[in-house]
C-alpha cells in the first residue's frame, strides 16, 4: 500500500516478464536514461529503481507501476490468442516500452508494415486472402499470372509470398525454384497454398524451397498464424544480420581506437618523463607506467592519490586558484617537489593542460626535470621569464604560461 513516503513496486512476476520482453527487442530499443546520463547505466538491472529515476515522485511512480501491471496482463492475454489481435498486441507492447522509458528505433522491416505477395490464378482466392491480411495491417499485392511472379517479386521486394501450386503456364513448383535461383528473391520465404494434400507433393514443395504449406480450403486463423510465424522468423533473421553488421563495424572501430590510443600513449611517454591525468579536485585517475616507476608506486596505487598528496605543501586554497587559472588560460606551469612513496623529494616542473571531455573538466599533467632538453624552459631557468625555481620551498605559478603553449606547438 502506497504512503506519503513509500511507493509501489512491480511484482516479481511482472518484472520477470517485462525484462524478458525488453531483452527480446533490445536491439530496437533506446533507453531515455542511458541517453541522458551517457554512462554505463543498465535500465534492466532493477526495474523499480529505473521507474524511480524516471518518475521521481511517489504518485507518478505508483501510477507507472499500476499501468505496467495492467498492460503486462493484457499483453499476456493477447499473446495467448496468437495472431487474432496482432495490431493491438503491438500497440500494447509499445505502451509497455514507453512506460519503462524506452524509445523504439524505426526500421524499414517491421512486421506491421510487411508486404505479402499472393500468386494464384483464381482472383477470388486472392481477394479472400487480401481482405483477411489487410485487416491485420499487412500490405498485400495479388498476381494471377504465374509467369510474372519472379519479375513482380524482384520489383516489389515482398517480405513473404503465398504461392498456389496448380496454375497454368508455370506451376508453383517451377515458380518457387525460379524465385530461389534468383539472388534478388532467394531470401523471400514462400508458403504454398494449395488443394494438393498428397504427402509426396508436399515434400516436393519443400524441396523446391518452400518454408510452409497451407491446404485448401484454408482456415483464416491458420493462414494468419502461419504467415505471422514466418514473418517473425524473417524479421529475426534480418535483425540478426543487422546486429552482425553492427558488431563487425564496432570491432573495426574499436581496433582503430585501440591502435590510436596505443600510439598516443607512446607519444605521451616520449614527450614527458612521466604524466598523468587528474580531475578538478586533483584526483589522479590515469597515470603512465613511467610515472608509477619514478614515484615508486605499484600498479594502481597512484590512482588512490591526489596532486595534493604528491605535493604536501600545496594547500587546498592554492590548488583551487591554480585550477581557476588553468580554466581561464588553458596552460599552467607549476614548480614542485613531489614526494615519492619512500618520502624522497623530486625537483620537477608540472605542466598542466586543460581538457574537457563529455562536459567534464580534466587536466593533463606532464612532469619534467628542470634544465633538461625536454624542459620547455630549458637551461635558461624558470626565473628568466618570471617563474620560480624548481627547488622552491612551495609551489607557485609561472607568470608566463605561454612558454609551455609555444613549446607544445
Amino acid at each position: 500500500m502506497a504512503t506519503s513516503d513509500r511507493h509501489l513496486h512491480l511484482s516479481p512476476t511482472t518484472s520477470y516478464y517485462l525484462r524478458k520482453l525488453v531483452h527480446q527487442n533490445l536491439d530496437r530499443l533506446q533507453s531515455i536514461l542511458v541517453q541522458e546520463t551517457k554512462r554505463g547505466f543498465d535500465p534492466l538491472s532493477d526495474l523499480n529503481a529505473t521507474l524511480a529515476l524516471l518518475y521521481g515522485e511517489n504518485a507518478k511512480i505508483n501510477g507507472a507501476v499500476q499501468e505496467l501491471e495492467r498492460l503486462t496482463k493484457y499483453h499476456q492475454m493477447l499473446s495467448s490468442q496468437g495472431s487474432l489481435h496482432r495490431q493491438e498486441l503491438e500497440k500494447t507492447q509499445q505502451d509497455l516500452f514507453s512506460t519503462l522509458g524506452f524509445n523504439q528505433r524505426q526500421t524499414g522491416n517491421q512486421e506491421s508494415k510487411a508486404t505479402i505477395l499472393i500468386v494464384d490464378d483464381r482472383p477470388e482466392n486472392i481477394r479472400l486472402l487480401s481482405v483477411a491480411l489487410n485487416r491485420q495491417g499487412y500490405r498485400v499485392e495479388g498476381l494471377d499470372n504465374s509467369a510474372m511472379a519472379v519479375g513482380t517479386a524482384r520489383s516489389l521486394k515482398p517480405d513473404l509470398i503465398l504461392l498456389d501450386i496448380m496454375m497454368p503456364v508455370m506451376d508453383g513448383y517451377e515458380v518457387c525454384k525460379s524465385l530461389k535461383a534468383d539472388t534478388a528473391t532467394a531470401g523471400v520465404p514462400v508458403i504454398f497454398v494449395s488443394a494438393v494434400t498428397n504427402v509426396m507433393d508436399k515434400v516436393k514443395g519443400f524441396r523446391a524451397g518452400a518454408v510452409d504449406y497451407i491446404t485448401k480450403p484454408f482456415q483464416f486463423d491458420e493462414v494468419l498464424a502461419r504467415v505471422e510465424h514466418q514473418l517473425k522468423i524473417q524479421s529475426l533473421r534480418r535483425r540478426l544480420e543487422d546486429q552482425n553488421i553492427r558488431l563487425q563495424q564496432e570491432i573495426v572501430d574499436r581496433q582503430k581506437a585501440s591502435h590510436q590510443l596505443a600510439m598516443l600513449q607512446t607519444a605521451l611517454e616520449c614527450l614527458s618523463q612521466y604524466y598523468f591525468f587528474c580531475d578538478p579536485q586533483g584526483r589522479i585517475f590515469h597515470a603512465s607506467q613511467s610515472a608509477t616507476t619514478v614515484l615508486g608506486y605499484g600498479p594502481g596505487e597512484l590512482l588512490t592519490l591526489r596532486i595534493q598528496d604528491l605535493e604536501p605543501s600545496l594547500q587546498e586554497s592554492q590548488w583551487q586558484r591554480h585550477w581557476l587559472r588553468l580554466q581561464q588560460e588553458g596552460y599552467v606551469t607549476l614548480a614542485a617537489n613531489p614526494l615519492t612513496k619512500d618520502q624522497q623529494h623530486l625537483a620537477v616542473h608540472f605542466y598542466f593542460t586543460y581538457l574537457m571531455q563529455d562536459g567534464q573538466d580534466y587536466a593533463y599533467v606532464a612532469a619534467y626535470e628542470p634544465a633538461t632538453p625536454t624542459d620547455p624552459q630549458g637551461e635558461a631557468g624558470a626565473g628568466s621569464d618570471g617563474g620560480v625555481e624548481a627547488n622552491a620551498p612551495s609551489p607557485s605559478l609561472s607568470n608566463n604560461p605561454s612558454d609551455w603553449k609555444q613549446w607544445r606547438v
